[in-house]
């Protein structure tokens, strides 16, 4: 396994560090969506970068599941998710939401 993570996860971390500050001021949350077919992250890899997992209750239909992480440290709380197809195994949208009340 890299040391380097997935660049989505990267990504994800970055615009997570963007919105735990005064810059990311005005944005509720990001997406970041995989583009179908690509090799998303695993959620190994997924806690390797982030940390461990807490699995989110399932909604009836979705063929995915929704794991949660602590995000990084900053002014503001963020909280970072990873949707993971059930079927791949795969990560297929990466989400990074701003906390403030």
């Amino acid at each position: 396994m890299s040391a380097e993570p997935h660049p989505a996860v990267a990504l994800a971390l970055h615009v997570a560090a963007t919105l735990a500050s005064d810059d990311g001021k005005g944005v509720d949350y990001v997406d970041v969506r995989l583009r179908r077919g690509e090799e998303g992250p695993t959620r190994a890899q997924l806690e390797v970068a982030l940390g461990p997992a807490r699995e989110t209750p399932r909604m009836p239909g979705p063929t995915f599941h929704r794991l949660a992480f602590q995000g990084p440290a900053g002014d503001v709380p963020v909280s970072l998710f990873a949707d993971i197809d059930d079927e791949t195994g795969r990560t297929v949208t990466l989400t990074a939401r701003r906390d403030e009340l």
